[in-house]
């Protein structure tokens, strides 16, 4: 039973929460001094399982958004992470990518929609491409758009889905739910759409909108999300119609990564710079964006001493086979070297590359596997050309490690 038909049914008189009254369990109590025998109760107190189990969903459905200090900081990798999925009703006007980016961050870049379609239900579907144990979903809705009633289920061949929850986002504002449920072996997540509110703004009422969807095993850890990490949203009177594409000048695209890959192991891990940058293009290294801008590219500091390093520290160790590395248009940066450590101390260059001048560029490292805890970016030389900034500054708008997906 979903959300809305749990709010509806308990409005009135022989709604559900009347029915729940109607329980299996009955307890006779006799006033103290009363001759009359118990088995014609003065009082009938009647407690129903049912009634239990809808306050607990009922409370479910009404929790308020959670915080980023509140949410549990031992739920692992998040297993959705650049995951494909496929979309009972596609939006066709650039809306589309979004939903496992990364980012929070509300607008058309980052958050996505269905099409517009007028049928209900509608649904989105990720394949985490391989079958994990999956004990938690994060989802988030912006402040836009007409979402309401969202479902969430889970399936191991992608035909039978199990449903684990569904909850009741308010219009009008920014809101999160986080599903927690006893762990499912699934390899596909699915949201389903079941209705909306009324038209709220500029966008239609059938536009189904999502921030981002997060998904979380039972393998703990430090919790790997990226909710809170970005920039304030932009107000809903700022947001363009969804009609345009994404604009390649501020999304670098990425490399196409092999379906045998397990999470990002790199995803918002601490590193160190040798030449720190002064000028808050400190961040971005590795926080799930591929944005070109000041807030999700990293840069180092202009100093002109080559090399410079920076090393991320992936607090586990893993059998390293893939590093992902990108480079904005702008800057001039141009060889990167990528060495890995199992120590930190001694390390060992799986590649290089040479990036062009003003042009973006994602590049896939790939080497054999090599069981390393530390994962390093050495600039070895830049372009002479000025690009916007001093050719000294080494920029990287993302950087990602992984190893072989467990069987």
């Amino acid at each position: 039973m979903n959300t809305l038909a749990l709010t509806e049914a308990s409005a009135g008189p022989g709604g559900l929460i009347d029915k729940a009254f109607s329980g299996e369990t009955v307890f006779a109590v006799r006033p103290r001094g009363s001759r009359q025998p118990a088995s014609n109760p003065v009082m009938i107190h009647k407690i129903s399982r049912t009634l239990a189990a809808f306050s607990a969903v009922l409370a479910c459905s009404l929790a308020a958004a959670i915080t980023p200090a509140e949410l549990p900081q031992n739920l692992g990798p998040n297993l959705a992470l650049g995951k494909p999925y496929e979309s009972s009703d596609k939006n066709p006007s650039g809306w589309d990518p979004g939903l496992t980016n990364g980012s929070w961050a509300a607008g058309r870049l980052n958050t996505y929609a269905t099409g517009r379609a007028a049928k209900f239900p509608k649904t989105v579907t990720i394949d985490l491409e391989t079958a994990r144990e999956v004990a938690a979903i994060f989802i988030g809705t912006p402040s836009f758009g007409a979402t309401k009633t969202v479902a969430v289920s889970l399936s191991a061949d992608g035909k039978t889905f199990a449903e684990t929850g569904a909850n009741d986002f308010p219009p009008g504002k920014e809101d999160n739910h986080l599903f927690q449920f006893k762990p499912a072996k699934a390899r596909y997540v699915r949201l389903t759409f079941a209705g909306n509110h009324e038209k709220q703004d500029r966008f239609a009422a059938e536009y189904c909108f999502i921030t981002e969807v997060e998904v979380f095993g039972t393998s703990g850890g430090p919790t790997q999300s990226n909710f809170g990490k970005n920039s304030p949203a932009a107000p809903p009177s700022a947001q363009a119609a969804p009609t345009a594409q994404v604009d390649p000048k501020l999304e670098l695209p990425r490399a196409r990564l092999p379906q045998n890959l397990g999470p990002n192991l790199a995803l918002a891990k601490p590193f160190e710079c040798d030449d720190p940058n002064k000028s808050g293009w400190d961040a971005g290294l590795n926080d799930g964006l591929w944005a070109m801008r000041r807030g999700a590219t990293f840069a180092t500091e202009r100093t002109g001493k080559f090399p410079k390093n920076v090393t991320i520290d992936l607090r586990t160790t893993a059998r390293l086979t893939h590093v992902h590395v990108g480079v904005p248009g702008f800057g001039s940066t141009r060889t990167i070297a990528v060495s890995v450590s199992y120590d930190g101390k001694n390390f060992t260059e799986v590649g290089r590359h040479d990036f062009p001048y003003g042009g973006p560029e994602a590049r896939l490292f790939e080497f054999a596997p090599v069981l390393a805890r530390q994962v390093r970016l050495t600039y070895l030389g830049n372009h002479p050309e000025k690009n916007r900034f001093d050719p000294a500054y080494c920029f990287t708008t993302e950087v990602e490690a992984y190893a072989r997906a467990s069987r």
